[in-house]
């Protein structure tokens, strides 16, 4: 899809880009309005307990009352081709992406209150945006995104916005009512947020990409906060004079003092690193050849984790 018929398709969204992002909350705040129904008749449903099975949320014939109050999303798992979403208190959500594909279309608020996902149609790459929070069981449609899949969404830490990879590389920052706050450009590998109101990014250097990589921090609207090399030289990055290498993800640390990224070239075979925040420098760097490219990297007991190929994708909150 153009930029320019994709402007077309949002064309009530530009008088909300670049808006700073509280004028920007504000601003919707006037304008939102609930979009809330059953729309995913067959492509959501909900199990309570095990035995209870899954029920459509749009099926008039049984009635699922809302999960408990207090109950939160704590982690989704690809089970074929569908995901299954677990709730603090036990409850399922399963999702039916209609997509052949096995990487993330979703993400989880980190306080896990909330739950961005993209489905079908079965045929095409643009998918349509649903947000839902984990005590309710109707969901909030944004009609003005046109998601793709294969990346996963990230959350604001106040779970406020979500950010959503649409067409052309590009991205919308979405709120919880399903508006548009910021349609703009991906400047590399999205780390995620940094704070309420700034992103951070990983950026690889030089036509090949094997020059250097930098960190950037942007605010939402991407005006640039910092800029920080690296400390990692192009023997390192490309030791057997592999041919372009392309940085696949990046992840921040939970307490957002360091930054893990994936590297792979057109034969699949990749490297993980690990570096300080505050000063640049390179602090792991292991093979990660077999590592899945599509499915998120994540922190786990303090270590970056990710998912060999073959085995089924999992999205925690971030």
């Amino acid at each position: 899809m153009s930029h320019r018929a994709f402007d077309e398709l949002v064309r009530d969204v530009p008088d909300r880009v670049r808006l700073s992002p509280r004028t920007a909350w504000a601003e919707a705040r006037r304008r939102r309005r609930r979009r809330r129904g059953a729309v995913l008749v067959a492509a959501v449903a909900v199990a309570v307990g095990a035995a209870a099975g899954f029920r459509a949320l749009g099926d008039t014939s049984h009635v699922e009352p809302a999960p408990s109050p207090g109950a939160t999303f704590v982690r989704a798992d690809r089970v074929g081709s569908h995901w299954e979403v677990l709730r603090s208190n036990g409850t399922r959500l399963t999702l039916d992406p209609q997509i052949d594909f096995t990487g993330p279309t979703l993400g989880i608020s980190p306080d896990g209150r909330w739950l961005s996902y993209a489905l079908g149609p079965e045929e095409g790459s643009l998918l349509d945006l649903y947000v839902l929070r984990s005590d309710e069981t109707e969901v909030v449609r944004a009609p003005e995104v046109a998601a793709t899949y294969g990346d996963q969404h990230l959350w604001s830490p106040d779970g406020r916005v979500v950010l959503v990879p649409v067409a052309d590389g590009d991205f919308n920052i979405v709120d919880t009512e399903g508006d548009v706050l910021v349609h703009d450009y991906v400047p590399g590998a999205t780390a995620g947020f940094t704070d309420d109101d700034s992103l951070g990014w990983v950026r690889s250097e030089g036509r090949r990409g094997d020059q250097g990589l930098t960190w950037m921090e942007t605010t939402t609207t991407m005006a640039e906060e910092r800029s920080l090399s690296l400390e990692v030289d192009r023997a390192t990055l490309n030791p057997d004079g592999w041919a372009q290498l392309m940085v696949r993800q990046a992840v921040l640390s939970p307490d957002r003092s360091r930054v893990a990224t994936l590297l792979t070239d057109h034969r699949d075979r990749g490297w993980l690193l690990v570096f300080d925040l505050e000063d640049g420098a390179l602090l792991d760097r292991r093979d990660a050849t077999g590592v899945d490219r599509y499915c998120p990297l994540r922190w786990d007991a303090g270590d970056v984790v990710g998912t060999p190929q073959g085995e089924p994708c999992v999205v925690v909150p971030r």
